[in-house]
């Protein structure tokens, strides 16, 4: 149902199939609108990583059910490999970030904002969506109400430890260690 998931790639090679792929998906019962939208409406080649040449990044090779699967913990690796493919070929989340500057009692504070514009990628998978919590139509130079002030005192702690997979990510990132 996968391909073959020994592999450090995380890039598909130039010369891969993905339009195969994803037409395999479309009659999926879950995700099967989704790709079929994304075969009529268009895909987008998938951005960075790297193809170190052995096999392409893992992906799923057939569509298959979660009775068929077996269920469990196989099919929620199955799920989470078919919409992180998916997800890599869908357009970008749009969302838009505001800042307020305001001024009270001579003291500045800034409010931000965020609202989706376009789901894009997190329609599919929503557990990468950003939460939506966006500022109030402003005006410059308009004058607000305060309604209540609060102080909160406390103190910062250290950062918890790495975990194994954090720390080889890392190493990776900056290029420490070899591969084992």
């Amino acid at each position: 149902y996968v391909s073959y998931p020994r592999t450090e790639s995380s890039a598909y090679p130039p010369n891969f199939d993905i339009k195969a792929i994803l037409s395999a998906q479309t009659r999926h019962p879950v995700w099967g609108a989704y790709a079929s939208g994304l075969m009529r409406d268009g895909y987008a080649q998938p951005k960075g990583g790297i193809d170190v040449g052995d096999h392409p990044p893992i992906t799923p090779v057939r569509a298959a059910s979660e009775e068929e699967i077996g269920g469990g913990d196989v099919w929620r690796m199955y799920d989470y490999i078919v919409r992180h493919f998916l997800g890599s070929i869908s357009p970008d989340a749009v969302y838009r970030k505001t800042k307020a500057t305001l001024t009270a009692g001579g003291e500045m504070f800034y409010a931000h904002g965020l609202a989706a514009v376009s789901s894009g990628f997190t329609a599919i998978m929503p557990w990468k969506a950003s939460q939506s919590a966006p500022l109030p139509v402003l005006t410059k130079g308009e004058e607000l109400s305060l309604s209540e002030v609060e102080l909160y005192a406390g103190r910062t702690s250290p950062p918890d430890y790495l975990s194994e997979a954090e720390l080889i990510g890392l190493m990776e990132k900056h290029g420490i260690g070899t591969d084992a």
